[in-house]
């Protein structure tokens, strides 16, 4: 859940599905672990205030974790739109590089 959601009753928008969406990423990399285990809200919006994210997956490489990271972004306005992020991570272009591991 976004911070914002998580700290207010804001309904989701597409910022907040943008930081759903790099979960989900991690969730995939991770190979279905859960994120945050079982921290507890409190303790989650200090460590997400102060910007501690969830760490690297061993499966994913820096490119898609630093966009992992852009969705992650504490400020809604400074998360990257779903275009932004299919631009980004489009791999109908010649990208083997980057994602060697597909």
């Amino acid at each position: 859940m976004a911070p914002e959601c998580m700290m207010s009753t804001k309904d989701a928008d597409e910022k907040s599905d943008v930081w759903s969406y790099g979960v989900v990423l991690w969730e995939v990399f991770t190979l279905g672990e859960t994120p945050y285990g079982t921290e507890k809200i409190p303790d989650l919006r200090g460590r997400l205030e102060n910007n501690v994210r969830l760490p690297k997956p061993e499966l994913c490489n820096e490119v898609l974790h630093d966009w992992m990271t852009k969705c992650w972004a504490f400020q809604a306005k400074d998360r990257p739109s779903f275009t932004d992020i299919k631009i980004g991570l489009d791999i109908s272009n010649d990208t083997e590089d980057v994602y060697d591991y597909v």
